[in-house]
């Protein structure tokens, strides 16, 4: 079957998206955090999401692990340690200085789409990519989506 595994966190694509612009040294101060519910006539959208974990949680224990929480590792930490041998990339890197004084709104949307970006020319370039990248390609196509 299909599991689900993740950290105890939530975020939204703007907490994600400051996430990654801090692994990739750009100023997060004009990035707009929109709190605001959906408008009339818009599909409603929670802000912070978590998919349940509750599956792979219970095989866990049957097989007599009690602490789940230590093959838990936090969002940042675990998307930094991926995304950092791509930010030290300089041609990954060149288009995202272009962000700066574009609309707010745009900025955290346009960063995650360029980090998928970036990510994917590395990974194709490198040839191979392994079941933790495809979960982080996979976490960034669900945050600019």
């Amino acid at each position: 079957g299909i599991f689900h595994w993740q950290a105890n966190e939530r975020h939204t694509k703007y907490t994600m998206a400051k996430v990654i612009a801090e692994i990739a040294g750009i100023d997060t101060r004009s990035f707009v955090r929109v709190d605001d519910a959906p408008g009339p006539g818009q599909a409603p959208r929670p802000q912070f999401e978590r998919m349940s974990c509750d599956r792979l949680e219970q095989l866990l224990a049957e097989a007599g692990e009690t602490d789940v929480d230590r093959f838990r590792a936090p969002f940042a930490l675990s998307l930094a340690r991926h995304l950092q041998p791509f930010v030290e990339d300089k041609q990954c890197c060149e288009c995202a200085s272009l962000l700066q004084g574009r609309t707010p709104a745009i900025v955290g949307l346009s960063l995650c789409g360029l980090t998928l970006l970036c990510y994917c020319h590395v990974l194709l370039r490198r040839g191979s990519v392994d079941s933790m990248e495809a979960g982080v390609l996979l976490g960034l196509f669900l945050t600019i989506s």
